[in-house]
């Protein structure tokens, strides 16, 4: 009852960010200035208020999440997601845990660099106000397939670091919109990592969830929707080898 309950509410909140990406950031500009459209909406905020909306909560069921899934320590950190299908909602999920041999303060400091300043990226707090330790950034990323296969996605992200007795926390939120040939398409991202010392050195878990979507015309194209899943988790597994391979140079570099 209470898996049924969780996927009743991912699927509620996916299709509430679907139907705000469509509104607010999916128009053509000319539209937006006929209709009067504020500042406000056509840079996107009130989608970053909804997903910050929802960092409080994520934190609160951190101890249930994670202790729900069996994690298998690698060398480094591995993103390799697998789809699941439950009570007809498809999902991608991801449960991995590494061993960082360097210090928890001193890990926990090059971690909240990376996840909280990443300047590659655009900081989106002068339109919308941030909370304490908390960030909101807007990117492009570009992925390719194959040789002459190339895609783009922009995504709208919302991460928070909390700082407990013993361990560090980070939750996000997040919206990837398919650009150019995967417009229409969408994934809902959902993620924890936390940070605590383990014998001398410092225990990374890492738990994300994606669920995929898909409006007016795409919905009908199943060779196109798996192609943009392909090209979300095929990212994000770039995404998480460059974070780990920095992470080990700035480790390295503090221990010179």
């Amino acid at each position: 009852e209470e898996q049924q309950r969780q996927l009743r509410a991912a699927v509620v909140g996916r299709a509430r960010l679907i139907h705000q990406m469509n509104t607010l950031l999916q128009r053509p500009d000319t539209q937006q200035q006929k209709l009067g459209e504020s500042e406000e909406q056509h840079n996107g905020s009130v989608l970053f208020k909804t997903l910050l909306g929802e960092l409080g909560e994520l934190y609160v069921q951190t101890d249930r999440i994670l202790g729900e899934k069996v994690f298998k320590v690698t060398s480094p950190l591995v993103y390799k997601p697998t789809r699941t299908y439950r009570q007809g909602v498809e999902f991608f999920e991801n449960t991995d845990a590494t061993v960082v041999p360097f210090g928890f303060e001193q890990t926990c400091r090059a971690v909240s660099l990376l996840m909280m300043t990443d300047p590659t990226v655009a900081r989106c707090g002068k339109e919308v106000q941030e909370p304490p330790n908390t960030v909101t950034v807007k990117y492009q990323i570009k992925s390719q397939l194959k040789p002459g296969e190339s895609y783009k996605l922009m995504v709208y992200a919302a991460v928070r670091r909390y700082r407990e007795p013993g361990r560090m926390v980070f939750v996000w939120r997040a919206l990837q919109e398919g650009l150019s040939t995967l417009s229409g398409y969408h994934a809902n991202e959902t993620g924890w990592l936390v940070l605590r010392p383990h014998l001398g050195g410092c225990v990374m878990e890492s738990y994300v969830r994606l669920v995929p979507a898909s409006v007016g015309d795409a919905a009908r194209c199943k060779a196109a929707s798996d192609r943009f899943a392909e090209v979300v988790l095929k990212t994000g597994e770039g995404e998480v080898n460059d974070l780990m391979v920095t992470l080990e140079k700035m480790l390295l570099g503090d221990t010179k």
